[in-house]
């Protein structure tokens, strides 16, 4: 038995040292997969570290992105903003132009009523003085008074100078009009440019930033023009205010100084003259043309008949024999179709036949007065009674 067991011992150990012998390369075999699956695994820890890192920077690109998306609505929503504040201002601004051009356009309203008032008081305070010192001499000194004509016609003239004066004055403030209309229209332009720079603020981001601080540079410059406006406003108000005080003052004076003149003796006219209203009329006994009818009434240091109201007209009426053709201070021979009176004034007021005037022929440039008073058309060459009109030296009309 231990023989049997020997020899098994013996061969066991030389199966085994052979087994030993042929696993010695397997274990190399195995130590390479090892090394092999170790690389491998690096490799992979390797790629989640890396895919980790890249997830990392994708979720950051997309926090700048919403970050870039939230600053873009804040800017749109500024501009949206500001562009609501541009058009409240702008509405403003126009407001104020058209309050602007309402009170200029009262103020010059008001300066000339001023200057009329003026005038009329400047009238009324010479012709007052006139009289205080003649009032004594008047019942008993009329062939003086004549004498004293010429004076008082010399201050007539010097009223007539005063009034041009005031027509030029009146043509200055038509110029500043002008001015004030031509600003006017420079400012709609401006308007216009801005709205133009604003559309281009749509282009990118960059540009948006950069027009909105043109945007609010041009509000604050909106705003300045504002105040000016407002300022401009007051003062206009502040004038009026005492344009309006003025010209109650100066209605005062003149129902004051009405009522002295209400207390002197009228002006007499020439014998076979007629007064109304302050004029005297004389109706001819003989027929003339129109142009020796007017140098007839010249003589006479007058002219042909001006008639200015239907008043005036229904008076002249009355001094003409039915159915007579009277010659008046009407003409259009400057200029065909524009009738003016002989002291240049254009006709304002017109009591024409139905159908007149009509130029019949071409060559009617001459007025007359006919049957109810109404005008009509002639040729200058026809043979007619004339009115004269000759203004009395001192006159008092309200």
């Amino acid at each position: 038995m231990n023989l049997m067991e020997m020899d098994d011992g013996m061969k066991e150990g030389l199966v085994s040292s052979d087994i030993r012998r042929r696993k010695a390369p397997s274990r190399c075999v195995f130590v390479c997969m090892g090394l092999l699956c170790a690389l491998l695994l690096a490799g992979n820890i390797g790629q989640i570290v890396h895919n980790k890192k890249l997830s990392q920077s994708y979720t950051s690109m997309r926090q700048d992105q919403d970050e870039l998306k939230r600053n873009y609505s804040s800017l749109w929503t500024d501009k949206e903003r500001l562009q609501t504040g541009f058009n409240d201002l702008k509405t403003e601004k126009e407001q104020l132009q058209t309050n602007n051009s309402g009170l200029t356009t009262d103020k010059n309203d008001l300066k000339r009523n001023l200057s009329n008032l003026q005038r009329e008081k400047n009238e009324l305070k010479t012709q007052l003085n006139s009289m205080k010192t003649n009032r004594d001499e008047l019942q008993t000194q009329f062939n003086s008074m004549r004498s004293n004509r010429d004076e008082v016609q010399t201050q007539f003239n010097s009223m007539r100078s005063n009034r041009d004066e005031l027509q030029t004055q009146l043509n200055s403030m038509k110029t500043n009009r002008d001015e004030l209309q031509t600003q006017f229209n420079s400012m709609k332009t401006n308007r216009d440019e801005l709205q133009t720079q604003l559309n281009s603020t749509k282009s990118n981001r960059d540009e948006l930033q950069t027009q909105l601080n043109s945007t609010k540079s041009d509000r604050d410059e909106l705003q300045r023009e504002k105040d000016q406006l407002q300022t401009r406003f007051n003062s206009l108000q502040m004038e009026k205010d005492q344009l309006q005080s003025n010209y109650s003052t100066l209605s005062a004076v003149k129902d004051h100084l009405k009522k002295l003149a209400e207390n002197f003796p009228e002006w007499p006219c020439e014998k076979d003259w007629k007064k109304f209203n302050g004029s005297c009329y004389y109706v001819s006994r003989t027929k003339m043309n129109w142009h020796s009818s007017r140098s007839s009434c010249q003589a006479k240091a007058g002219d042909l008949a001006i008639i200015n109201s239907n008043e005036e007209r229904g008076f002249l009426v009355g001094l003409v024999s039915s159915g007579a053709n009277i010659w008046i201070g009407l003409t259009d021979d400057d200029e065909e179709g524009t009738w003016q009176w002989v002291d240049g004034t254009l006709v304002t007021t017109t009591y024409w036949e139905p159908g007149q005037p009509n130029s019949s022929g071409g060559n009617q440039d001459c007025g007359e007065m006919v049957q109810r008073g109404e005008w009509n058309d002639d040729k200058c060459s026809t043979l007619n009674f004339y009115m004269c009109e000759k203004k009395l030296p001192i006159d008092i009309q309200w």
